[in-house]
């Protein structure tokens, strides 16, 4: 969940969060709810969490589990066979297809940061 990411983001950081409270401009009770999940923080909220921490607004919202698009282009960089095999079975690659592989790739780069 968002406040989830928000939290571990912010422990990584080494922040408290009156720290960055202060940096997105709201109250410390305020990015408290956020963190329980009890209450969402708006659009330009999640905008300023992603910009500081350096992580898409889809990777706080739960659509990927990879942070960031430098981080997403060097997986598509460093797994070109992929695709490589799916054109050898001349099939081709439609919108459910591609999101699949992106999740096995992006399943595949959480299981080696765990190692």
């Amino acid at each position: 969940m968002l406040g989830d990411k928000i939290k571990l983001l912010r422990e990584d950081r080494g922040l408290s969060q009156l720290e960055l409270a202060k940096i997105l401009e709201v109250g410390n009770s305020t990015l408290s709810m956020y963190e329980s999940n009890t209450r969402k923080p708006d659009y330009e909220v999640i905008k300023k969490i992603a910009d500081y921490f350096n992580v898409t607004t889809d990777y706080l919202l739960g659509l990927t589990e990879v942070p960031n698009q430098q981080y997403h282009d060097q997986i598509l960089e460093d797994y070109p066979e992929i695709i490589s095999i799916l054109r050898r079975n001349k099939r081709k690659l439609n919108d459910q297809d591609k999101k699949r592989i992106a999740r096995i790739i992006e399943a595949a780069v959480i299981d080696e940061d765990e190692e």
